[in-house]
C-alpha cells in the first residue's frame, strides 16, 4: 500500500490522533525470576494484545517470585497496548489514499486535533 501525506492547511479536513513516536511494538512480555527450587532463572510471559508482530519485550527487571514476575509482566502487557497509539484522520480526496495504509500525518501537534473544517477550501 501506497503511504500518504495529510498536512495541515493542505488536504487534511480533520484528525484525532493519540501520539505513536516510534515505540516499539511487542508482542509479548518477558520477566524472570530465579526458582531456588530449581537452580536456575525462568521466564514468565505475558501476552501485551497487540498481535501484528512476533518479538517479545525483554526486561532487564527481575522479580522475586513467579507470582510477581506474572503481575509485573501483565502490567507491562497492559501499558504497551496502551501506548501503541490510534486514531482517525479525515483527508481531501487523493487517488494514491488507501484504507489501512501508512499515513504520515504533519503540522498537527502531539496529542491535538485539527479542527473539523479547517482546511482553507473547506470554509465558506
Amino acid at each position: 500500500m501506497t503511504p500518504i501525506d495529510a498536512v495541515y492547511g493542505d488536504n487534511l479536513k480533520s484528525s484525532s490522533v493519540a501520539p505513536i513516536i516510534s515505540r516499539p511494538k511487542s508482542k509479548n512480555v518477558e520477566i524472570s525470576y530465579f526458582d531456588v527450587a530449581k537452580g536456575k532463572r525462568v521466564k514468565v510471559e505475558a501476552p501485551t494484545g497487540i498481535d501484528d508482530v512476533d518479538s517479545a519485550l525483554r526486561t532487564v527487571i527481575t522479580a522475586a517470585d513467579e507470582d510477581r514476575a506474572r503481575k509485573r509482566a501483565e502490567a507491562h502487557g497492559k501499558v504497551s497496548d496502551r501506548e501503541k497509539g490510534g486514531g482517525s484522520v479525515t483527508i481531501l480526496g487523493s487517488v494514491y489514499a488507501e484504507p489501512e495504509a501508512l499515513c504520515n500525518l504533519g503540522g498537527v501537534a502531539r496529542g491535538s486535533r485539527a479542527p473539523t473544517g479547517s482546511h482553507p477550501s473547506s470554509t465558506p
